[in-house]
């Protein structure tokens, strides 16, 4: 739970540079994210603090991550941290403070502190890419191998409309988006509407394979290897699309196209499915 909300939190650092709201914001759970002097009292006890671009006070308790980016932290006697982040500036702590973990990349010159911080985006986000491209290229051959005839249907659904498959995906993922918006809003309907984000998630991720496959048995049939294993054609077919989809400004788009048509392919399948079984199921009299 501790690692989760420190990836939280910094994803919370990368929304605010970007974003750079002068604003300080607090959530109902007593987080606070600012751009401001951030001053926790004795008698507070908080559980995340992102400050970016200023200075952080500690006198209470921050008993889950506090996270400082260009900025300096103090820690007061009774002060209590969990895990103490400093990226760009100084950690003084009185006698007395007590932090769990401290990681701290600073250096005495504010233009190494920028440099470093940048360095560190800079990686961060190559390594998300590098871990989506290796996902997109492993989970579809993965998928292809367990699956195998099953993936077929679809992919012969993606092959017959290409445009009617992307029309339908894009009109699903866009009810998907206004259905699970309208129930986030009140308590009852967050857990459904996570069920449903998740569930339009799986058929993404099935219709991804579907569209790799699609692709990897035209390669293999131009190159007279179409009897070559459905989780091969499919690994041909993702190897092609991860170089696509790393593209600079084209790349996502890319991403997004196909991504439509892959929950297209499967929202049609689906649909097929069920009305076959209607007309199937016997009538009672």
């Amino acid at each position: 739970m501790k690692h989760f909300r420190t990836c939280f939190a910094i994803i919370a650092i990368l929304w605010v540079f970007f974003l750079t709201t002068p604003t300080a914001l607090a959530d109902t759970s007593g987080s606070i994210l600012s751009t401001k002097p951030v001053a926790v009292q004795r008698s507070e006890v908080i559980e995340d603090v992102v400050v970016v671009g200023n200075n952080a006070e500690v006198s209470g308790d921050v008993y889950e991550v506090l996270i400082v980016v260009n900025g300096n932290v103090h820690l007061k006697s009774t002060a209590r941290v969990g895990v103490l982040v400093d990226l760009g500036g100084t950690i003084q702590k009185e006698p007395g403070a007590h932090v769990n973990a401290e990681y701290t990349v600073s250096s005495r010159f504010q233009f190494w502190n920028s440099v470093l911080l940048g360095a560190g985006m800079v990686l961060m986000v190559w390594a998300v890419r590098v871990v989506l491209s290796v996902a997109l290229l492993l989970i579809p051959v993965l998928l292809a191998f367990v699956l195998r005839k099953w993936i077929e249907r679809p992919t012969n659904i993606i092959v017959e409309s290409v445009r009617q498959s992307g029309l339908v995906g894009f009109l699903a993922s866009v009810g998907v988006i206004v259905v699970s918006g309208a129930l986030a809003v009140t308590i009852i309907g967050i857990p459904v509407s996570a069920v449903i984000l998740g569930c339009y998630a799986v058929v993404g991720v099935v219709g991804w394979s579907a569209v790799c496959l699609w692709l990897g048995e035209i390669v293999s049939r131009a190159f007279n290897q179409g009897g070559r294993a459905k989780w091969f054609q499919c690994s041909i077919g993702a190897t092609i699309l991860m170089a696509f989809v790393n593209v600079p400004i084209v790349g996502p788009i890319f991403l997004f196209l196909l991504w439509m048509v892959g929950v297209g392919g499967i929202t049609i399948w689906m649909w097929q499915w069920f009305q076959n079984r209607q007309r199937n199921k016997p009538r009672t009299r």
